[in-house]
């Protein structure tokens, strides 16, 4: 009953998100609650080269470039 009553408060995550899309109901009850969102503004890096990730990042919108610091900061991938 707890995981229809997470599922339904956070429907709009769970349909946006395709990473959710075949993933088992308790699977996306118990990671949607702690889904934040953050919006960063252009020329703004998620992850910088040796950082240590913590984080998944699911991108609704917009375009992200791979930067390596030995091609100056311009964008490789």
């Amino acid at each position: 009953m707890k995981i229809n009553l997470v599922l339904e408060m956070y429907s709009e995550i769970h349909n946006k998100i395709n990473f959710f899309k075949d993933k088992p109901p308790e699977f996306v009850a118990l990671l949607a609650p702690l889904l934040v969102q953050t919006d960063l503004d252009e020329d703004k890096f998620i992850f910088r080269e040796g950082d240590n990730v913590n984080y998944i990042y699911f991108m609704l919108e917009g375009q992200a470039a791979f930067v390596l610091n030995k091609y100056s900061g311009a964008a490789y991938i």
